[in-house]
């Protein structure tokens, strides 16, 4: 795994442990509202580096897509 796809990875992992805090936590409803900003900005993040990897993403959903088929 070279260094861009590792860290592809890490946000992924990070990631898919936000939403699996926001699906299952029971967290009262302003931390699920934080969990969920954190969620958007890693989201961000992820669309970012498949970009920086010179793949074009059209959706915030195909961006995560790409990403997973990436790693």
């Amino acid at each position: 795994m070279s260094n861009g796809t590792a860290h592809l990875a890490e946000l992924l992992r990070d990631y898919d442990e936000v939403l699996n805090l926001i699906e299952t936590s029971g967290l009262p409803t302003e931390q699920i509202h934080a969990l969920d900003q954190q969620r958007v900005v890693l989201h961000d993040m992820i669309i970012e580096e498949v970009q920086r990897l010179g793949y074009t993403v059209r959706s915030r959903s195909e961006g995560l897509w790409r990403a997973r088929q990436i790693v």
